[in-house]
């Protein structure tokens, strides 16, 4: 059989077979399942402490054990079942303790609000006798929705591919998974369709062209589990004259750490902090987080720049549950304005950091979403004093700013002011601002030169105007967006004097392998040049993406 899909991460494999997980279950309204319900959450929780393999994990599972078993809850819950569905019961009577918890001033029991919703959502998955299958190496999982933190986890199994349901190619978890090598493939009604297939059959996942096809029925054996995709050949960092060009990783995690120089990174331009909470399900503490900063930096022999935590909008985390509740998220706290909610949130974090730096090492570390000069005060007032409180010399830290708000683009003198040693331009994010447009429902005619939109016209000239005020200021630009990715764009970028871009790493291979061979150290001022001249109107820009 053959089904074609939409490509959410490339590559092409062989899976040994699929599994399906977290099918729906529906409503039932028999008044005394929810204790059946109840007893198999406890089974589950029990069996999920007895394999955990640290401290903090297993006081986590039992604190939820002790949750579940709470008497006031169960008798709230026994009340509301007289009158409404089952799960229904168990979801309102969670939620209305988790309210009572965000009121409350302690950090701790704020995070316990999430936690109780987490109980109530696995009691709900209970009313199924589904147990969840094993997950093998080498199996493709079939499943409705997928996350940062199951994305991370699969990983370490490791499978082979996903088919999802729902996601586009801009959505976090899956630009990891293009990190890690993971082909995700996006199918209607994947698990229905899906559903009949044999666990052990053979599956080709085409996820460079968009199918899926059954191995036994095309009488194809398919090869072991294949290893984790690799370039065939890795370029070294680009010398343009007197110019070096540096192709950099966007990562997420220690394994993608790891990977990144086998594809041949620079460096790492940026990591992505909050999935690093998101993967680990809790607000690391401190020391959690010195750990987990030096790995980092022990698998990257090059530049390293950290963004501090960017919560908010598509990437709310359970700790901070407030932030969910905006109308308009990505408009609302997200970002450094989440710092100005939840001040420790940042200074912890900068703690860290600095701690998890040498004196052969100091670390790049950029604010996310800033949008005036306030903000960036704010945050490089809290690092001054966290260098101050360690008795470090305030260039232990290279500190500059995500631009991702236009509003920065007319503050760049401001910010040159206020110490602002470098930017990183977030092209999704300051796309979707420029256009009003979603980032992750952003037509692919940015990336299309043949059908290039005057929109994107008009964002490239904002760009070059960004790029020419941080020139005249002396404040370095990256791009860490995935505008980066694209060749003719990458090049583009380079003409704007952008000389570090960073990008899921799938991407670096074939970006250094067209930059290599479109600049040479005669030709790098004739293509400013051409630029230049293509700006002045849309129709030489279309002309010269085509010819580029």
């Amino acid at each position: 059989m053959h089904w074609q899909a939409e490509i959410l991460s490339p590559g092409v494999v062989w899976a040994s077979g699929a599994v399906i997980i977290r099918p729906e279950t529906p409503e039932t309204k028999d008044n005394a399942h929810w204790r059946e319900a109840h007893a198999r959450a406890q089974a589950r929780l029990d069996t999920i402490a007895t394999k955990t393999q640290t401290d903090t994990d297993r006081a986590i599972v039992e604190a939820q054990i002790a949750m579940l078993n709470d008497p006031e809850w169960l008798t709230r819950v026994e009340n509301l079942v007289a009158t409404m569905p089952p799960r229904q019961a168990i979801i309102e009577s969670a939620e209305e303790f988790a309210i009572t918890l965000e009121q409350l001033a302690d950090p701790y029991l704020k995070q316990r609000a999430q936690d109780i919703r987490e109980v109530a959502d696995l009691w709900c998955q209970a009313f199924s006798d589904w147990t969840e299958p094993m997950i093998r190496p080498g199996m493709a999982v079939v499943t409705a929705s997928v996350s940062v933190h199951d994305i991370l986890q699969w990983a370490d199994i490791p499978i082979a591919a996903i088919i999802c349901e729902q996601g586009s190619p801009l959505m976090h978890a899956f630009l990891i998974a293009q990190n890690l090598g993971i082909p995700v493939l996006k199918l209607s009604s994947a698990v229905a369709n899906l559903q009949s297939l044999n666990a052990d059959t053979p599956i080709k996942i085409d996820a460079d062209r968009g199918y899926i096809e059954f191995g036994t029925e095309l009488g194809l054996e398919p090869p072991s589990t294949p290893p984790a995709p690799r370039p065939d050949v890795v370029l070294d960092t680009l010398h343009v004259g007197h110019v070096t060009v540096e192709v950099m990783a966007n990562i997420s995690s220690v394994p993608e750490a790891t990977r990144s120089q086998a594809f041949g990174a620079d460096g790492v331009g940026l990591v992505r902090t909050e999935f690093l909470l998101e993967s680990a399900g809790h607000l690391l503490s401190q020391d959690e987080q010195v750990d987990v900063y030096r790995q980092i930096l022990h698998e990257v022999p090059g530049p390293v720049t950290f963004r501090t935590f960017d919560i908010g909008s598509d990437k709310s985390l359970s700790f901070l549950p407030s932030l969910a509740q905006e109308p308009n998220p990505a408009l609302g706290q997200r970002g450094a304005r989440v710092y100005l909610q939840y001040p420790d949130l940042l200074r912890t974090q900068l703690m860290a950091l600095a701690l998890a730096a040498s004196n052969n090492r100091h670390l790049s570390v950029m604010f996310p979403m800033i949008s005036n000069l306030e903000e960036w005060q704010y945050c490089r007032n809290m690092a001054l004093q966290v260098l101050r409180e360690l008795n470090l010399p305030n260039s232990w830290f290279h500190w500059g700013l995500m631009m991702e708000v236009p509003s920065v683009a007319f503050l760049i003198p401001e910010l040159s002011q206020a110490q602002a040693q470098f930017g990183s331009i977030g092209t999704n994010d300051l796309y979707q601002y420029f256009v009003a447009q979603d980032r992750e429902k952003t037509p692919q005619v940015i990336s299309n030169s043949e059908a290039i939109s005057t929109e994107a016209y008009a964002f490239a000239k904002f760009l070059k105007d960004i790029a020419s005020q941080a020139h005249h200021q002396k404040i370095p630009l990256s791009v860490c967006g995935q505008l980066a990715s694209e060749p003719k764009w990458a090049l583009f970028l380079i003409a704007l004097k952008i000389y570090r871009l960073s990008m899921s790493m799938s991407s670096i291979p074939k970006i250094k392998e067209y930059l290599s061979h479109r600049i040479q150290d005669d030709t790098l001022v004739n293509i400013e040049r051409q630029v230049s001249t293509a700006l002045s109107s849309y129709q030489q820009f279309v002309q010269w993406m085509n010819e580029a």
